[in-house]
């Protein structure tokens, strides 16, 4: 197993390479890196599981205070039947749509293949959602549809 240092310095090279090699990358006081797709902002994070292999998990919060009860968590359950390779969720309120990967296998081409599926299926379903069971979008407008670096 790579130390975890070296993981995180991997992935942010690699997260520079799959959006374009554009910075610089932008990191949050938590080690998240934010992407922008559309209304969708997904992070990508290194999780250190200890003894357990590290993962990179590309997350999105959908909507922020979604309301509904058991009719959101039937329409989350009836998006998590038709996605493959990523799930959606309700936590404290935010529908969270996230995907992990082995930190000791990722390479840019499945980094990108889960950070586009992650940001495009949070951007499809949070105007949906929104619409149903009100909450916040992370962005108004669909002006930039590639994903970006925040």
């Amino acid at each position: 197993m790579a130390p975890i240092a070296m993981i995180r310095a991997y992935v942010e090279k690699i997260v520079l390479e799959m959006l374009g090699g554009e910075g610089p990358l932008h990191i949050d006081d938590d080690g998240s890196i934010p992407v922008r797709r559309g209304s969708a902002l997904f992070h990508i994070d290194v999780i250190d599981r200890g003894e357990n292999p590290a993962l990179v998990c590309v997350w999105s919060v959908v909507l922020h205070n979604a309301a509904g009860g058991r009719g959101l968590l039937k329409a989350l359950n009836d998006i998590n039947s038709r996605i493959l390779q990523a799930r959606i969720y309700l936590k404290d309120g935010d529908v969270i749509m996230s995907t992990e990967l082995l930190a000791d296998t990722v390479t840019v081409e499945n980094l990108s293949y889960a950070a586009d599926a992650i940001g495009a299926l949070a951007d499809r379903f949070d105007d949906e959602l929104q619409e149903h069971f009100s909450g916040e979008k992370a962005f108004e407008g669909d002006d930039d549809e590639d994903a970006v670096l925040v």
